[in-house]
C-alpha cells in the first residue's frame, strides 16, 4: 500500500510539473528574454515642483518604469501619477527606446485598481502581449528587465491590512510601474507600490475591460 501511495504522489507531481511552462534556463535563453523585455519596458520620470521657498538642486526627478503596451500608450502604477499635476512644473516624461525623453500626460488613472495609462508620442518597437495565465500565487516565478540578464522575481504571499490589494514579491528593489513578465516575455502584472508590492490579476483585468478607453 505504501509503495502504491508513493507511485501516486510521483505521478501527480510529474503532472503538476508538466503543466508549468518552462522558463529560460541557459544564459543565452535568459539574454534573449531580456531583449524581449527591453522592447516593452520604458523609464518614466516625474518632476514634482518643490513647495514655495524650497529649491532642489538640479531638480532631481522621481524615477519609475512602465509597460509600452501599444504605440503612444504606456501602462504604469497609479502611484506614479498620484496628484498630477501639482503645478505648472509637475511634468511627466517617458524615455523612448532610442534614448530620447518625451513629454507625457495622464490619459487614464484608476486609483482603485492601481493602474494608470500615459499618453506619449513613443512608437512601440515590438508587439506587446498579455500573458494568458496572469494568476498570481505563492512561488510563481516572474521576470523584470535587467542589465544583460532578466531580474528573477518570485511571488510571495498576499499582503494584509490596508495593503491587501497587493501581492508581496521576493526580488531585488524594483521601482513602481516595473512590468513583470512570464518566461515568454508576456506581461503578467506590474509593481504597484514600493516595498515590492505587485498589483493583482484584477488590476490588469480592469484595464483590459476598458480597452477602448486606453488603447488605440
Amino acid at each position: 500500500m505504501l509503495h502504491y501511495n508513493i507511485m501516486v504522489v510521483v505521478v501527480l507531481v510529474g503532472l503538476a510539473q508538466a503543466q508549468v511552462p518552462r522558463g529560460p534556463v541557459t544564459l543565452s535563453e535568459r539574454a534573449q528574454l531580456n531583449q524581449v523585455l527591453a522592447l516593452q519596458t520604458v523609464e518614466v520620470r516625474r518632476y514634482v515642483p518643490p513647495p514655495p521657498g524650497i529649491t532642489v538642486p538640479g531638480g532631481a526627478p522621481d524615477l519609475f518604469r512602465g509597460w509600452l503596451a501599444a504605440p503612444d500608450r504606456v501602462v504604469t502604477s497609479s502611484l506614479v501619477v498620484q496628484g498630477w499635476p501639482q503645478g505648472p512644473g509637475d511634468t511627466l516624461e517617458v524615455k523612448a527606446p532610442d534614448g530620447a525623453w518625451h513629454p507625457a500626460a495622464v490619459g487614464l488613472m484608476d486609483a482603485q485598481a492601481g493602474i494608470a495609462v500615459l499618453d506619449v508620442r513613443v512608437p512601440a518597437p515590438g508587439e506587446a502581449q498579455l500573458a494568458d495565465e496572469r494568476r498570481l500565487q505563492p512561488g510563481r516565478g516572474l521576470f523584470a528587465l535587467g542589465g544583460s540578464q532578466p531580474v528573477d522575481v518570485q511571488v510571495a504571499e498576499r499582503a494584509e491590512g490596508h495593503l491587501g490589494w497587493y501581492w508581496r514579491l521576493r526580488a531585488p528593489p524594483l521601482v513602481p510601474g516595473t512590468p513583470l513578465f512570464d518566461g515568454q516575455g508576456r506581461l503578467v502584472t506590474l509593481v504597484g507600490a514600493p516595498a515590492l508590492l505587485a498589483l493583482p490579476t484584477e488590476a490588469i483585468d480592469t484595464l483590459v475591460a476598458r480597452r477602448p478607453d486606453w488603447r488605440p
